[in-house]
């Protein structure tokens, strides 16, 4: 069955606040996966619904202009992306959601109506690191408000879109986006391979081995892209974790550096051997 999945993260510097939104549309059964999270000053605002109806409609991803939009009674989300998929040249996300303050959400609407718009600079190439998946990094802003009180953040991002008829989270992966300014690292980590790019400007080179040891307060990374090894270390700012299924995604809000450059970023682990997450 066809998905499709769009995504805008944007993390500070310091990986003190993020934001992270995300949908998932399966238009033959007329549904949609709803993620939004809000990182702000140690607390985690967190929206997720994965029956928010969507339309039918196959999104026509080819199109050099592509607007993705759902709306329910709790939460109203839409992406738009410019240039063609592969070659965005811009993107826009806005989301009103009825969030949680809670690290780890159950599904459903929270008390508190958290809004974000938040427009993309492309700042890298494009890459692809799954089949159908096209991703790329560059600089985020956005307008952030809850309630009376409105503010922005800024600071490194990441888009990317996903169509795929296998079903996702079927099995276990570890998925890393870390960057600064202008170069980063994306990756996928999986039981029998590890995939990814460290990507600087328009030069791509490919990743093909990922050393990463288990979630935690600290974690320290090794990337190795043929002869070329990068290692560094990442310490979570946020964790929390996502419902899919009978079990959970975590995720991390992380910040560190890589051969002695400043990253900050996500970093989302699902079903990994080692881990046995708190839920607190």
């Amino acid at each position: 069955m066809r998905s499709e999945a769009v995504y805008l993260d944007l993390v500070t510097p310091d990986a003190a606040q993020a934001m992270v939104m995300r949908v998932c549309r399966y238009p033959a059964d007329g549904i949609c996966w709803v993620w939004g999270h809000l990182f702000e000053r140690g607390r985690v605002f967190a929206f997720t619904q994965h029956d928010v109806p969507c339309s039918v409609r196959e999104t026509p991803l080819d199109d050099a202009q592509v607007s993705y939009s759902v709306e329910s009674p709790h939460c109203r989300v839409r992406f738009d992306r410019s240039g063609a998929i592969g070659a965005v040249t811009a993107a826009r996300a806005r989301g009103a959601f009825e969030m949680h303050d809670v690290r780890h959400a159950a599904h459903g609407p929270g008390p508190i109506l958290v809004e974000i718009d938040a427009r993309f600079e492309v700042g890298t190439r494009a890459v692809s690191n799954l089949e159908g998946r096209s991703e790329v990094l560059g600089n985020a802003q956005a307008q952030v408000t809850i309630g009376a009180h409105s503010w922005t953040l800024t600071g490194a991002s990441q888009f990317h879109e996903q169509v795929q008829t296998t079903p996702r989270f079927a099995s276990p992966f570890t998925y890393g986006t870390l960057r600064d300014a202008g170069s980063g690292a994306i990756f996928i980590r999986g039981p029998n391979a590890s995939r990814g790019y460290w990507i600087d400007g328009s030069h791509a080179t490919a990743i093909d081995r990922i050393e990463l040891s288990p979630p935690g307060s600290q974690r320290t990374i090794i990337l190795h892209a043929g002869s070329q090894i990068r290692t560094g270390t990442l310490r979570t700012t946020y964790d929390y974790s996502i419902a899919v299924g009978n079990g959970y995604r975590p995720g991390s809000i992380v910040v560190g550096e890589i051969d002695g450059r400043p990253v900050s970023g996500c970093v989302n682990d699902f079903l990994l051997d080692q881990l046995r997450f708190d839920r607190i």
